[in-house]
């Protein structure tokens, strides 16, 4: 738990913040609206120019991945999971149901069938492929992220500061190892499986994270990465019924993206 304080940058963005802000209230979130100067006292090494303040949640956060599998792992041994890695999944056994409609009664693999009513399709960048050995259009791709982290500086040892995002630019930042994990995307690039560091873009987000956070001007990048992630056409989650081509639906059988 760390906050999120989402900014806004231009008008558009302090407009469709603050729209999203009352829809928040509504639903009880405790979320409040930031002026500049209180988000950068709230973010500490955030400056106050160059935004308009912002949205912000002091409750939402974010996860350590090694931690979350791990802990995931150790949750399925207890509840008594079999775990079968690298074995692929290539289709779904069916039968027909009095309505007309599909029931789902195993899934098939090359190592064999596995009996069962229930199954949940995921995949993330590779779901869409994973819905076609399934009969299911999945309207999910991938896109290129990158993700680095700066080296540590005195500003960022602090024990907590909110996740800040730009959204406008499709930028992220937060504190990671004593110095600044930041992350994005390109909104206009083809989407498609990440294969190298796009640098030219990297070095306009740098930019653009300099601008506001001065601190990170002239700081030594220690590590970065790109992989592939899941998006879908509206980046909002998919989790619902498997649909057939003519609507109906797979029983027991849900399809889950997050969408990036």
């Amino acid at each position: 738990e760390l906050g999120y304080l989402i900014l806004a940058v231009t008008e558009d963005d302090e407009r469709s913040g603050r729209e999203r802000l009352t829809m928040q209230q509504a639903t009880g979130l405790d979320a409040v609206w930031l002026d500049a100067d209180q988000a950068a006292e709230t973010a500490i090494t955030l400056s106050p120019n160059g935004h308009r303040g912002g949205s912000y949640i002091g409750t939402d956060g974010a996860i350590d991945p090694p931690r979350n599998v791990l802990a995931y792992s150790l949750a399925m041994r207890a509840a008594g999971v079999e775990l079968r890695e690298r074995t692929a999944f290539t289709g779904l056994r069916t039968e027909p149901t009095a309505g007309g409609g599909q029931r789902v009664t195993g899934v098939h693999t090359p190592a064999g069938t596995i009996d069962t009513e229930r199954v949940l399709l995921t995949g993330g960048p590779s779901l869409r492929a994973v819905g076609k050995l399934a009969g299911v259009r999945i309207p999910a791709g991938a896109a290129r992220h990158t993700v680095c982290v700066l080296e540590p500086h005195p500003a960022f040892d602090l024990p907590r500061m909110p996740m800040v995002f730009d959204i406008g630019e499709g930028l992220y930042w937060r504190l990671e190892e004593g110095g600044l994990l930041f992350g994005y995307s390109d909104p206009d690039e083809t989407p498609g499986e990440a294969r190298q560091i796009d640098w030219a873009f990297h070095e306009r987000m740098r930019a653009r994270l300099e601008g506001l956070v001065p601190v990170t001007t002239g700081l030594g990048l220690r590590k970065i990465w790109v992989a592939t992630i899941d998006y879908t056409p509206d980046h909002m989650p998919i989790l619902g019924p498997a649909l057939l081509p003519d609507g109906s639906v797979i029983e027991g059988v849900t399809v889950a993206s997050p969408g990036g």
